[in-house]
């Protein structure tokens, strides 16, 4: 038989008030962000296709990314500017638009909202329509006929009546050239009669009974004497209560007043004529401010549905037309958005089946059926499903059985209102159709109850609905021995504490456990001990052996929970002794940096110490072999103190570099790595059963094990034929040598290669210092180890930009040319 889905959905409107379904609404209204949006609760209804659907949970998607910032569906980082906007100010505009398409004008407050509209479909929708590609759904809110919202049209529309009405609501006297002549002369007119007031005031206060103006049907007027009446001419427009005082407009003013009353009218006609055009403007663009404004109504519910998943940490479910309904870690979604510590559970059940749920009276047997129902509806409403994983299948009707209703008005007690309803479900259930029903012919006689459910469900699965059902009739809990299209399952309980699990074990039969709820609520022990006494023999022995498989599963999955906690609890201290020893080795690491920068800081300033005695010594021509003595110890006995940090150096770098060296294998100018010191030098020599290394200019000895060669040292070069004009007038950067002069030349010729290497770096110090650019270091021909040496620390050398053998007019290969940084 074909379970296909036929028809949209509509699902029974009992099943949405017995799932409560209008919580759920109610939950996503109070996630949006405007009034608009919180008014239109039919957006928040499914679209009852089955493409829309799928259309609607695409764009719950695109906001739920657009609410976390997130520019692509990969999880990658924010985009900047890519952010959920603030809809709060959305203003319902509906009534506008429909007096507007009825010709009538607009007030300024309505227009004002139009304007606002206009804005905020700029702020809200221009970033979406930005990204199209990659909000393609939501882009689609803000389209027709395939063109984008008119964003710039909407922009000049908010202009122009931001151009008209303040932001008090009020027309600006620039609205228009008339408006701001009629106001300016109205002004200048109102002025005019007032100065002249405050004159008459004075002139005229022995007949006035008190020196102030007053108004009397919108015309200034001053409190006159009634004996001096005469002496003030004017227009009387009212007497006191006591007939002492006559209310006089002056005559001088009358004419001046008949004015500023002519230019208020004028004022008047003048701001309807400005509202009626601009009420005009908003009917011809009226298409597009409606598109507008369902867009962002539709965008401020697909927001809420996105903040509704988030809250649940729900995923977004996939809507299928085949297979069945599979939730993985389902949660009631009302319970869950209570607060309350939901277990989850996984469900399925497809059309020609039935899952019979058993278990103990409030076990959870309805909140798992009612969580099913829940997460159809909300897959089916294009809403995020709060498990973790969720497919359902596409149906045409959800119908919902709770039972337990009365219905006086038609004299059906809860049995026969269960059947009635249940008789209803039967005639309209149609294949594919999810049944969910609650105590399956419940509240009657135990054996004719038995055999109706048990006729029922096999109607049920027969008709090819996906159904589930609760029930404590053990002939329905072993259906599925009989009928392999009947699953079952059961809500678990402690075997100890007596108190249900909530978990849904599927494949096993529950005990209904009466007695054991009963005894947890209060019932008197000699109740509980009297209804065990009535139970017979074999019901006893059964329930006895589900309880050992209780207490079976119970330690099982005890076991099985304390192993778990036991792994989390291993592995969290793991890591935090994984992170404990990161820490000490940072710690350790640092303080061995700071302490060879220290010893490394103490060389060099006892280099400097040494070359300053040479200086001294070559200066004064009075050598102290003393003092040579003395600063060279204390340079060997600073090199010395670099052996502890070599453990450290050797951990950091993992695997010392190079390859081993053969003591009968070496060449002087080697380039080679001391282990136990952790540094790089130049092999310059050998001293008994030692090597010679220098590091800079200063010089270790080291044993031939601890040495590892880097590099050998440079060949040296093939004797030039003929110069290379253009290489030797100029560097690499085009800059021209500079020419050999005496104060630019290094002479090493006659030196041993450690002390050429002291001599070559003392005179590059100077020589960079005294920004001599070009340098030439003569050493001659010789045996080459001297040239070789050089050219090796020249590679390197800090101060060196680039080096080039001489050419045959600067001393050939005897000479290396230098260009300093």
């Amino acid at each position: 038989m074909s379970h296909a889905p036929t028809g949209p959905f509509h699902p029974d409107a009992a099943a949405r008030r017995a799932l409560e379904w209008p919580a759920v609404v109610e939950a996503l209204v109070a996630r949006c962000a405007s009034p608009a949006a919180r008014t239109r609760r039919s957006g928040l209804d499914g679209p009852g296709e089955l493409q829309a659907a799928r259309t609607r949970l695409e764009e719950v998607g695109e906001a739920w990314r657009l609410l976390e910032g997130r520019g692509a569906d990969d999880g990658g980082g924010p985009d900047p500017g890519f952010s959920a906007p603030d809809l709060s100010t959305l203003p319902d505009l509906e009534d506008a638009l429909e007096r507007c398409a009825r010709g009538a004008d607009l007030e300024p407050p309505a227009l004002l909202e139009m304007a606002a509209l206009c804005r905020l479909a700029r702020t809200a929708a221009g970033p979406i329509l930005l990204r199209a590609e990659r909000l393609p759904r939501l882009a689609a809110l803000f389209q027709t006929a395939g063109r984008d919202l008119d964003l710039p049209g909407l922009a000049r529309l908010a202009a122009d009546i931001e151009a008209v009405v303040d932001p008090s609501g009020e027309i600006r006297d620039d609205a228009s050239p008339e408006m701001a002549r009629i106001r300016g002369e109205a002004r200048a007119t109102r002025e005019r009669v007032d100065r002249r007031l405050r004159e008459l005031l004075v002139e005229l206060s022995d007949h006035l009974q008190d020196r102030f103006v007053t108004e009397r049907e919108g015309r200034p007027v001053v409190p006159v004497k009634v004996e001096a009446q005469s002496r003030v001419p004017g227009i009387v427009h009212a007497a006191s209560g006591s007939g002492a005082t006559v209310f006089v407009e002056p005559r001088e003013v009358v004419g001046d007043v008949n004015q500023v009353r002519l230019l208020a009218a004028a004022e008047r006609r003048e701001a309807l004529r400005l509202l009626r055009e601009l009420s005009r403007r908003v009917e011809r663009l009226a298409d597009t401010v409606r598109l507008a404004f369902a867009g962002l109504v539709a965008l401020d519910h697909r927001l809420a549905a996105a903040r509704f998943g988030r809250d649940l940490d729900a995923v977004l479910p996939d809507l299928v037309e085949e297979g069945g309904h599979v939730l993985a870690a389902a949660r009631h979604p009302l319970l869950a958005l209570g607060g309350v510590a939901v277990v989850p559970n996984d469900l399925e059940v497809a059309p020609g089946e039935a899952l019979v749920v058993s278990g103990p009276n409030a076990g959870g047997k309805t909140v798992a059926m009612k969580t099913l129902g829940l997460c159809v509806l909300l897959a089916h409403a294009g809403l995020p499903v709060p498990a973790r994983a969720a497919r359902v299948r596409w149906t045409r009707e959800v119908f919902c059985e709770l039972g337990d209703e009365q219905s006086l008005a038609l004299s059906l007690s809860s049995f026969s209102a269960h059947v009635s309803h249940l008789a209803r479900i039967l005639r309209a259930l149609r294949p594919g159709d999810l049944v969910l029903i609650d105590e399956l012919a419940g509240g009657t006689d135990p054996v004719e109850g038995a055999a109706l459910a048990v006729a029922v469900t096999r109607h049920l699965v027969e008709a090819g609905a996906a159904a589930v059902v609760t029930t404590h009739y053990d002939p329905l809990k072993r259906l599925g021995d009989r009928d392999p299209r009947v699953r079952r399952a059961s809500m678990g309980m402690d075997p100890e504490s007596l108190r249900p699990t909530y978990r849904l074990r599927p494949g096993e039969v529950g005990t209904s456990a009466a007695l054991a709820v009963a005894e947890r609520y209060g019932l008197p022990a000699e109740v509980i001990a009297g209804a065990r006494g009535e139970l017979p023999r074999a019901y006893l022995e059964s329930e006895e052996r589900l309880r050992r498989v209780e207490d079976l599963r119970a330690r099982a999955e005890r076991e099985a929970a304390e192993a778990a906690e036991a792994k989390r609890l291993a592995e969290q201290e793991r890591g935090l002794l994984a992170q404990e020893l990161a820490r000490a080795r940072q710690r350790e690491h640092e303080a061995m940096r700071a302490e060879v920068a220290g010893l490394w800081k103490t060389i060099h300033a006892l280099r400097e110490e040494l070359r300053t005695a040479r200086k001294y010594l070559r200066e004064t021509r009075r050598p102290s072999a003393e003092t040579v003595r003395s600063v060279e110890a204390r340079v060997e006995a600073a090199a010395e103190r670099l052996s502890p940090s070599g453990p450290v150096e050797i951990a950091l770098r993992g695997t010392p570099p190079g390859e081993a060296l053969d003591p009968a294998r070496f060449a002087e100018g080697d380039t080679v790595y001391v282990v136990s010191v952790g540094r790089e030098g130049i092999l310059v020599g050998r001293a008994g059963e030692q090597a010679v290394v220098a590091f800079g200019s200063v010089k270790t000895r080291a044993d031939f094990a601890d040495l590892r060669r880097v590099r050998r040292a440079a060949p040296e070069p093939a004797p030039r034929s003929a110069p290379d004009a253009s290489r030797g007038a100029h560097d690499r950067d085009g800059k021209p040598w500079r020419p050999k002069v005496e104060a630019n030349t290094i002479d090493l010729r006659g030196l041993r290669v450690e002390e050429a290497l002291d001599q070559l770096d003392a005179r590059l110090d100077r020589l960079f210092q005294d920004e001599a650019g070009t340098v030439y270091v003569v050493h001659g021909y010789g045996t080459g180890a001297v040239r070789r040496a050089v050219r090796e620390r020249l590679r390197d050398h800090p101060l060196v930009a680039e080096w080039r053998a001489g050419e045959p007019g600067e001393g050939g290969d005897g000479v290396t040319v230098v260009r300093l940084k």
